[in-house]
């Protein structure tokens, strides 16, 4: 039966290259993906430590920790002019 399947990988190599690439990509692919996601996962803990600070501070009734960022942003505000004249 080995005979078999070794004659049959050596009749048709080029087919067997292709799927054992196919198959080294898809796996690495794979691979690529699992890493970004522990990445993202583990972001919001490192940046915490690089602060050193115990946690994060969000508004109350925030959906989550980084799914809305208001930094720098009001609503209902003025436009802020400088107390300096403009020079022409």
């Amino acid at each position: 039966m080995l005979t078999v399947t070794a004659r049959d990988i050596q009749y048709r190599y080029r087919r067997f290259l292709i799927g054992v690439l196919i198959t080294a990509l898809v796996f690495g692919i794979a691979f690529i993906f699992d890493g970004v996601k522990r990445a993202v996962r583990n972001e919001a803990t490192r940046i915490v430590d690089v602060f050193g600070a115990d946690a994060w501070v969000v508004p109350a009734g925030s959906p989550g920790r980084q799914s809305r960022c208001q930094a720098g942003r009001t609503r209902n505000r003025e436009p802020q002019h400088s107390a300096a004249p403009s020079r022409r």
